[in-house]
């Protein structure tokens, strides 16, 4: 597989995941056409170690209430979206004390009188 291919892969099985909910490995197993003894092979999908069928995505899409393109087409996960919000505030914090080091600084007490001001 290529390095999309094992994103979507995972990215797939997060959604798989999600969408089962309480729904136990068995069930999801029967629901998308395999034996109640497959949820094993349901767990493997979901840690995208193995590929899934369309008609399987669709069949687990209609148990789960979800649209099918949750699946087919599965969006960053919580986590990415996460990681890149952290990296994006520390790469704000870092221009933030770049040019806090470059410009000097306004006011006529530094820190502790701003923080007079606004408590007044």
């Amino acid at each position: 597989m290529t390095d999309d291919e094992d994103l979507d892969a995972i990215r797939r099985g997060y959604w798989l995941r999600r969408a089962r909910g309480k729904i136990t490995l068995a069930d999801a197993a029967v629901s998308a056409g395999l034996s109640a003894s497959s949820g094993s092979t349901v767990s493997l999908w979901e840690s995208g170690q193995r590929p899934i069928k369309v008609v399987q995505l669709k069949r687990l899409a209609k148990r789960y209430g979800v649209p099918v393109t949750l699946f087919t087409n599965p969006e960053r996960t919580d986590d990415e979206r996460l990681a890149d919000a952290i990296a994006e505030a520390a790469a704000l914090e870092r221009e933030d004390a770049a040019a806090g080091e470059e410009a000097p600084r306004q006011g006529d007490g530094g820190p502790a009188a701003s923080r007079r001001r606004r408590s007044a």
